[in-house]
């Protein structure tokens, strides 16, 4: 599952620096982008201690790290958007950031795939390919920072450096109300809503349900097979040897009802198999928490 601890010291992390760009005069939110820089810069450089002792007097540093289990893989897709979201909402006033406000770097470590490419997968494939429990996650590190993704370190420090999870990073002013406990809360949410979840369920059809596109080429596929016996195409219409005339293909009707039957056949073995992922414990969990 995922656990939550929140201290007041970061450890040295060089390359989570987020870059020069970020100095820029004016707001609260750049005064603090400029406060974080220079402390991850201290933290990089021992001999800039002295810009941290300066700083710490109208800053504070807060870490919350949330803690993910191999066992439960993330949707990596949704991590990028979710840090990118908050990251953004940040820099916005302290009545529209609320918590985030004063966030400047997140830094992670999980398991995981992005959520999307489940729906690659065919029925068959779906279930074992979950059930193979953390050898089938990607394991993927990243920073994100204001100014965009950055590269993460060759070597994690601790906590990363034995443990998969998020570091949330906020500089808030010294003085300044902050609840650690409800940083830690909106924290672990945010890594909970990306937790990797079982694909939809697929409808199934009716006649009615197909596209113009499918009935345009199962009736093309039907006039390059030629009219059935006993019926001749006249230009505009079929004609049978009564004089019947039909707008389509006379196997038109056959070959649709042929598709449904194939697209339902289809939907119902996706559907068995993403229940099955339903089933399984790290999906469970992920359930668990909305």
């Amino acid at each position: 599952g995922l656990t939550a601890a929140a201290a007041p010291q970061p450890a040295r992390s060089p390359a989570t620096t987020p870059p020069a760009s970020a100095r820029s005069g004016g707001t609260v939110a750049d005064a603090e982008s400029s406060a974080s820089l220079s402390v991850r810069r201290a933290l990089a450089l021992p001999q800039a201690q002295a810009e941290v002792d300066c700083l710490s007097l109208r800053w504070r540093l807060l870490r919350v790290f949330v803690q993910t289990s191999d066992d439960v893989p993330l949707d990596l897709s949704a991590l990028r958007s979710c840090c990118t979201e908050r990251l953004r909402l940040a820099r916005r006033s302290a009545g529209e950031a609320g918590v985030w406000r004063g966030l400047f770097c997140v830094e992670a470590q999980v398991r995981g795939m992005d959520g999307s490419e489940l729906e690659d997968f065919d029925a068959e494939e779906l279930l074992p390919y979950c059930s193979g429990g953390s050898a089938s996650w990607v394991s993927q590190a990243a920073v994100f920072a204001p100014r965009g993704e950055l590269s993460p370190p060759h070597r994690q420090m601790a906590p990363l450096s034995f443990a998969n999870g998020v570091i949330w990073w906020w500089a808030v002013a010294a003085g300044a109300p902050c609840s650690e406990s409800l940083l830690q809360q909106e924290a672990r949410a945010a890594v909970e809503a990306c937790r990797l979840r079982p694909p939809a369920m697929k409808p199934t059809f009716c006649v009615d349900d197909l596209s113009q596109e499918e009935v345009a080429r199962a009736e093309e596929a039907l006039m390059a097979a030629g009219t059935p016996e006993g019926w001749f195409f006249n230009g505009t219409a079929y004609v049978d040897t009564d004089g019947h005339e039909l707008r389509h293909h006379p196997e038109l009707p056959v070959r649709l009802q042929a598709l449904v039957v194939q697209h339902n056949a289809e939907a119902e073995a996706w559907n068995a198999a993403v229940a099955g992922l339903s089933r399984l414990s790290m999906f469970a969990a992920a359930s668990a928490t909305v």
